[in-house]
């Protein structure tokens, strides 16, 4: 019964605008059927480790970890050797077309509709230094930073 709605569309193409239309009918149908109780005030566990997990390139450019101008290489036996290069705020770029996140510019180059980005693009040819080793330096750096600030405040 969940998904007869979406058959009784009958549109072919499961679009993101109709994905976007029916999650607000189920949102909707939820609330509705489970109301939030008189003063109740929700907040959102692990909030703060889920700010804290978004990283984009401009933040390694920014705090130093990648250079603007730097080459990234792709990593897959199938794509070896090619390149892109990092911007100045973070834009990749592969033969001038310029790409926002690391997904994009490894879906660019593999004409595929998916990519790990972060697991695609390695530093040197000679090692497997990835994006997202970088990234987990980046966040360690941050864990570190608020562990310092934790005990500014202890009295």
């Amino acid at each position: 019964m969940i998904t007869h709605d979406v058959v009784e569309m009958g549109d072919p193409e499961w679009t993101a605008d109709l994905i976007r239309e029916r999650t607000m009918k189920m949102i909707d149908d939820i609330t509705e059927i489970w109301p939030v109780p008189a003063g109740h005030t929700g907040s959102v566990a692990g909030a703060r480790e889920l700010a804290h997990s978004r990283v984009v390139i401009a933040d390694l450019v920014n705090v130093g970890i990648l250079s603007p101008g730097q080459v990234l290489y792709a990593r897959t036996r199938a794509h070896l050797g090619r390149e892109c290069q990092v911007g100045a705020d973070g834009t990749l770029f592969i033969y001038g077309a310029a790409y926002d996140t690391p997904s994009g510019a490894a879906k660019a180059v593999t004409g595929s509709q998916s990519e790990a980005g972060w697991w695609f693009w390695i530093l040197d040819l000679n090692e497997a230094r990835s994006l997202s080793d970088l990234r987990a330096d980046y966040l360690s750096g941050l864990d570190a930073d608020e562990a310092d600030e934790d005990e500014e405040d202890v009295p």
